[in-house]
């Protein structure tokens, strides 16, 4: 039975929850860090994070999602309630606001440290909870001071509405209660004492026949606490509670009841007739007030709504990420990153892919998340709340660890597709998971690699030839190889001055470009041990690199070199120069890798967008494990917003 204290009144005013079913279900835990500003309202701000944890909480209290739009504008009512009382200079004190939430805790039965765990637990921070309770204590204030005289319910109201509503019965009266509660005091946890005691209570109760002499005798005995008498109106309390008193004799003893202090007991020492307030009409009363009190505050708050100022911030194009190899880690790394994108502070992005795959994926590698098909423009929105999924039109089958008939066709659309999107303007970049070009091969894939066929899609869409060049970056080291994939004994015939030019000149193009440096400066490597020696050992960089560093430095480009390789990537020679142009894949992706192994990434020059990819391949053997790091693509991810960031800022009144 619920202790007789607990039932003195009906729950306090303000918010209410469903504490039957609220903490049904849990997802998992997350700790929101970083916050994209969506709205400023009279100069508070609401974030995606604001959203995000109230619409969890507005999950986990209904067992009903609400629509984004509905949690924003209860967000915007919030601040308004808040800044009115700023305004009026009410206190609302942090002390305040727990005391607020430990009575909400106990009407669930919890201390206010096991509600804050069991938010947390649905990934909800307490925060979101304290911060609507301390707007509707600040609007219970406000209304209640500003409509006092038009909030006071007549009697002849009580009496209409009893008569409207056909509740009016032969003559109910109501009763004035007074009451001592006695306690049996049990020190807490000794589960052991409590049943004996609980049989003191039961042989007090036997024997009490009235408070004159019942109370001096309770007092009398031993760990018995006599507290001081408290006067309640029947109106007040609980029909659990009148049932039991009405059930009880003047000068007799309540039911023994367990509560953290002991066993207590109520001796009923007086209880008087009266007809100026009964429950009948209590119940009346409270219903015209609640009613007069919401439309009060219904039209003040359309009020307050006319006079606010709102900014509303442009939600930033989303990033297309690519499906990649189906069967390799590149589906795995996008939930992971997607899990701690408040923490990472990632730009939103959408995955292209096929929405039944990846939802069976994520089952693979932790909690379950959520999913949501969506189209480019609905991303951003959605990408804080779930990870939005971009249909590629291909239906994908591809177990972890072995591709299928289904993941060259997938990949190849999903790049497709985000090709497309960002050349519309429907994306801001586009960062692409890793392939495996043996996958592509053996389907009639034609291009040497993943940047070929971009620079190939790009010229489709554009009308304009493209050639693509490879930068390997990181905060560390920025490398660009002239040649890329070939054994090294093909190189030396691959190179030419041209070829050095042209890859010199839209590094440095790109460089100003996207990376806004006013005055790049390029070092070249040469292609021999010490740059050839001036002829000695190889001719090729006094014959093909120098004459295409003179060229550069002719074309306005801060270049150098031909340079010693061995001596151009310490850290006093890399704080000189802006990108080194190297002569062949392992001349490059040796220093950076070596510096940077797991946060270089893939930056495709020369394209008229930005692409980015993961610097690793697909790695089947931990595919589909939670095993990938996800460092890469996180620095892909960072790199694709930062270099396609652009101000797009909308202001709303």
């Amino acid at each position: 039975m619920t202790p007789i204290r607990r039932r003195m009144t009906g729950g306090p005013g303000g918010i209410m929850i469903a504490t039957a079913c609220i903490f049904a279900t849990l997802a998992a835990p997350s700790r929101a860090l970083a916050q994209h500003v969506v709205l400023i309202v009279n100069g508070d701000v609401i974030t995606d994070y604001d959203i995000d944890q109230r619409t969890k909480f507005s999950t986990l209290s209904s067992h009903k999602t609400p629509a984004r739009q509905d949690v924003i504008e209860e967000l915007i009512d919030e601040k308004l309630k808040v800044q009115i009382g700023r305004r009026y200079k009410l206190d609302i004190t942090d002390s305040d606001v727990d005391s607020s939430y430990a009575d909400m805790a106990k009407r669930m039965h919890l201390t206010s440290d096991q509600l804050t765990q069991t938010l947390a637990q649905n990934g909800i921070d307490s925060k979101t909870l304290k911060a609507r309770v301390r707007a509707d204590l600040n609007w219970q204030y406000i209304i209640r001071g500003k409509f006092q005289s038009s909030l006071q319910v007549s009697e002849k109201s009580v009496l209409d509405e009893i008569e409207t509503t056909q509740k009016k019965g032969d003559g109910e009266v109501g009763y004035d209660y007074k009451l001592r509660p006695i306690l049996f005091v049990v020190p807490r946890g000794n589960t052991a004492l409590q049943e004996s005691r609980r049989k003191d209570a039961e042989a007090l109760r036997a024997r009490f026949a009235n408070c004159d002499s019942g109370l001096p005798f309770a007092r009398s005995l031993r760990d018995v606490a006599i507290r001081e008498p408290i006067t309640k109106n029947s109106s007040e309390l609980v029909p659990a509670l009148r049932q039991i008193l009405d059930k009880t004799e003047v000068g007799h003893l309540t039911p023994p009841e367990t509560t953290t202090q002991g066993i207590e007991l109520f001796a009923l020492c007086e209880k008087k007739e009266t007809k100026a307030e009964t429950p009948e009409k209590r119940e009346a009363r409270d219903k015209i007030f609640s009613e007069q009190f919401q439309a009060k505050a219904k039209n003040y708050l359309r009020e307050l709504r006319r006079q606010m100022m709102i900014e509303r911030i442009a939600m930033p194009h989303p990033i297309a990420l690519t499906l990649g190899e189906p069967a390799g880690i590149g589906p795995d790394l996008a939930i992971a990153v997607w899990r701690r994108r408040f923490a990472l502070d990632l730009p939103p992005f959408y995955v292209l892919a096929d929405l039944e795959f990846f939802a069976h994926r994520a089952t693979l590698t932790g909690p379950p998340i959520m999913l949501s098909a969506s189209e480019p423009a609905e991303a951003a929105a959605m990408f804080a709340s779930a990870l939005p999924i971009v249909d590629i039109g291909t239906a994908v089958t591809a177990k972890p660890g072995h591709p299928d008939a289904t993941s060259a066709p997938a990949a190849i659309a999903s790049i497709r597709l985000g090709v497309r999107h960002v050349l519309a303007g429907k994306a801001a970049a586009i960062v692409t998971n890793p392939v495996a070009k043996n996958v592509l091969y053996r389907s009639g894939f034609t291009e040497p690699g993943h940047t070929e066929y971009l620079a190939r899609l790009a010229a489709e869409t554009t009308g304009e030839p493209r050639r693509p060049v490879m930068m390997l970056w990181s905060p560390e080291l920025a490398v660009v190889p002239v040649t890329i994939h070939l054994p090294l004994a093909q190189v030396p015939g691959a190179l030419d001055t041209d070829l050095i030019v042209e890859t010199g000149r839209i590094t440095a193009h790109d460089l100003a470009r996207r990376f806004h440096i006013a005055d790049p400066r390029i070092a070249v490597a040469g292609l021999n041990p010490h740059a050839g020696e001036d002829g000695t050992m190889g001719a090729e960089d006094r014959a093909i690199v120098r004459p295409a560093v003179d060229i550069l430095k002719r074309l306005g480009i801060a270049a150098r070199g031909p340079l010693p390789a061995d001596t151009m990537f310490h850290a006093a020679a890399r704080a000189t120069y802006d990108a080194a142009l190297c002569m062949y894949h392992d001349q490059a992706l040796i220093p950076i890798k070596t510096l940077a192994f797991h946060h270089a990434v893939n930056l495709t020059l020369g394209l008229p967008f930005v692409r980015t990819s993961p610097d690793h391949g697909t790695a089947f053997d931990i595919a589909g494990t939670d095993r990938a790091d996800p460092s890469s693509l996180i620095a892909a991810l960072r790199l694709a917003a930062r270099l396609s960031a652009r101000e797009d800022v909308a202001v709303a009144t």
